[in-house]
This record gives structure tokens, sequence and C-alpha cells, in this order.
């Protein structure tokens, strides 16, 4: 789906120079343009976003897409509370 969204966003582009030369409306070119874009912006921020929580409670958490190096600054067992 990443490959959709760039394909979206930089085709929008190439895609209003070959309609503006077929000669179409220009407020049609500019509406195909932008949606386009802004198809594909909402389509790499989605399914972008590689790192999700799977699931999270009071002493653990889960995470889809986490790295090593993030992981090992997690503490490993529950934490227990600062008392002030």
């Amino acid at each position: 789906m990443n490959i959709a969204g760039a394909v979206l966003l930089i085709g929008s582009l190439p895609t209003s120079f070959l309609l503006a030369s077929l000669e179409v409306n220009g407020g049609v070119v500019a509406l195909i343009a932008v949606a386009m874009a802004f198809s594909g912006l909402v389509v790499l921020a989605v399914v972008g976003s590689s790192f999700n929580p799977v699931y999270i409670d009071e002493t653990c958490a889960k995470f889809k897409g986490a790295n090593e190096k993030f992981l090992s600054l997690l503490p490993s067992g529950p934490v227990s509370p600062k008392v002030s």
C-alpha cells in the first residue's frame, strides 16, 4: 500500500500535465491533481505507520513494528509507581 500512496502522490503532477495537454478544463485538472495528491498523503499516513500498539494494559504493552533498539529502552517488567 505504500507504493500505491507514493504513486498517487507523485503521479498527480504528470497526470495534471497530461490532462492539460489534452485540453481538459483547468478546474477539472486542478481538482483531479489535488484529489490524487491528498489521497496519496492519506494512504501514506494511514498505512505507512509501521509502529502500532497491539495491546496495552496497566502492567504490559505489546507493539507491532518496534525495533530492538526501542524495545531495549523499555523496562522488562512492571514498573512500580513512584510515591511522592
